[in-house]
């Protein structure tokens, strides 16, 4: 595997800034887990689709899942047209070849979210686990403290960054009787800025001796 990247100005533009690092598998745009299936998470596998990676959503949900296997989503607004999103409730199967990780779910959720990616990795110690949190809410933190705590895994893997705000306004719709059958979008914003304490985060990272892959730099 082959990895380009390019600088990481984080996070700062609607084109997640994160992704401007190139994962480049065997001449293949990389793997991009996506953990929820609500509308930021949607909005996220459509909007890395749209910039050549590859997405695939983890949901718990049946409809949803239903939804996302049957048709493919007809997105209207930012991002328009018809869009094949990938999707598992099998965990595994989602986070196994992901070169990025991007966690969508509720705060209040974290940190079950955060033990299972941390089982996941303790099984594939070949594995770099890079990591960002939507809206954060100190889940860079928290990430930390479960992923490289006294049962995780080496610090040494870790790339775990958050951002302050969900950077889409979108809302994702399906009909529970036929989800298969009605997947859509209503993607109305991709901000073009969300707040980010970058000097916080670097202190933070800093003192808990996160150590970010080097190929990637932050400036």
């Amino acid at each position: 595997m082959t990895i380009e990247a390019s600088a990481v100005r984080f996070p700062r533009t609607a084109d997640l800034c994160l992704l401007k690092i190139h994962f480049v598998v065997g001449g293949v745009m990389g793997k991009i887990a996506i953990l929820s299936a609500g509308n930021t998470g949607i909005a996220a596998a459509l909007h890395v689709s749209s910039l050549g990676y590859n997405p695939m959503v983890y949901t718990r949900n049946a409809a949803k899942l239903a939804a996302l296997q049957g048709s493919a989503i007809s997105s209207t607004g930012v991002i328009d047209g018809l869009w094949k999103i990938h999707a598992s409730d099998n965990l595994a199967e989602v986070l196994d070849g992901a070169d990025f990780i991007i966690i969508c779910t509720w705060a209040n959720n974290h940190n079950d979210v955060f033990k299972n990616v941390r089982d996941w990795a303790k099984n594939n110690p070949g594995s770099a686990i890079r990591l960002i949190v939507f809206n954060g809410n100190w889940g860079a933190y928290e990430a930390f403290q479960i992923l490289a705590g006294e049962d995780g895994i080496q610090k040494e893997r870790l790339t775990i960054a958050e951002s302050t705000g969900m950077p889409y306004v979108s809302k994702f719709m399906f009909d529970n009787e036929k989800p298969e059958q009605s997947a859509s979008l209503l993607f109305t914003g991709l901000k073009s800025s969300i707040g980010s304490p970058m000097r916080l985060i670097r202190t933070l990272m800093r003192e808990l001796t996160v150590f970010c892959h080097p190929l990637i730099r932050t400036c």
